[in-house]
């Protein structure tokens, strides 16, 4: 968890990233609810960054990756909790695509959030719409 105080609200950036009728998602657990839950690519926003180069920064970092095709699709406010704690966010979202189609080949997109690998998954938007499959936030559903 970052220094920021846990009553602020933090601004963060989500790409959309479509293959055919799937999308490029990051998974994580919440071990209170045992419910994996599924996330858009990106992160935070920092201070005076505009948020389309916040989202480049962030694929860059995490996948070391150019995107192109940038297209703002709205502002979604996010109250959430996540393993007993509460949070707010700001989601500027966009859809993008990489520029590299070779990312487009696998199954799998590996990257490294800081020091920590991980790897993203493009799945069936389908299993998201129909509840199988957990979409954070949920209002992202909305853009499917």
């Amino acid at each position: 968890m970052s220094s920021r105080s846990k009553s602020q609200i933090r601004p963060i950036v989500l790409g959309l990233v479509r293959r055919d009728q799937q999308i490029l998602v990051c998974e994580t657990y919440d071990a209170v609810r045992q419910k994996m839950l599924y996330r858009a690519p990106g992160g935070g926003i920092e201070f005076g960054e505009p948020s389309r180069d916040a989202l480049h920064r962030e694929f860059q970092e995490e996948f070391q990756a150019a995107i192109g095709e940038v297209q703002y699709l709205g502002c979604i406010e996010n109250f959430f909790i996540y393993e007993t704690q509460p949070g707010h966010e700001l989601v500027q979202l966009y859809e993008c695509s990489f520029l590299d189609p070779g990312f487009y080949t696998t199954e799998t997109v590996d990257g490294m959030e800081g020091s920590q690998p991980f790897t993203a998954h493009w799945i069936c938007t389908e299993r998201f719409k129909s509840g199988e499959l957990h979409l954070v936030p949920e209002a992202c559903l909305d853009f499917l």
